[in-house]
């Protein structure tokens, strides 16, 4: 009597080649931020070759997030808030565009990801925001505040909460 086993694919992973997916992860789980990493480098590196290659990429698929940001800019003008934390950034994109708006010394935007491929093109392409690596599954954000020497006043997602499920969350 065998038992009929059923792949579900995650849907984080649905913007991914599956070749690159087979060769990085054999048991369905998240991503670990050294697979992410692997995978982005081995299937995007063309989209971050640039800073414009970049912004063109991200600002095609991603035109629908910048009511997001719209929306964060009005929130902020009304809160009076000076610094802002964005976990799971991935490209960073959303942040930096915050910064022309909200620029640097007065205002600190921290953008967060675990992927170090990722966050070293963010710190290359966009200095006006500060990129750094977190992992929210891993990392400890009381222990990531007391490291950077920051409160911060408000944290946002705009890429990476939905790979959570409600107890993670």
């Amino acid at each position: 009597n065998v038992k009929e086993l059923k792949m579900i694919r995650k849907m984080y992973t649905r913007s991914h080649n599956t070749k690159i997916l087979k060769e990085i992860d054999y048991y369905g789980g998240i991503f670990t931020a050294r697979e992410h990493a692997y995978a982005i480098k081995n299937e995007f590196a063309n989209k971050y070759e640039s800073y414009e290659t970049l912004l063109r990429w991200y600002l095609s698929i991603n035109h629908n997030k910048l009511e997001a940001l719209s929306f964060l800019i009005d929130y902020i003008k009304k809160n009076n808030i000076s610094n802002i934390i964005s976990f799971g950034a991935g490209q960073c994109v959303l942040e930096h565009l915050l910064g022309f708006v909200y620029p640097l010394p007065e205002f600190r935007i921290v953008a967060t990801d675990f992927d170090t491929y990722i966050i070293k093109k963010a710190k290359e392409f966009f200095p006006n925001i500060e990129s750094l690596q977190f992992d929210f599954f891993n990392d400890s954000i009381v222990e990531f505040c007391r490291k950077i020497n920051t409160r911060f006043e408000i944290g946002v997602s705009f890429e990476s909460f939905y790979v959570m499920n409600n107890e993670q969350y």
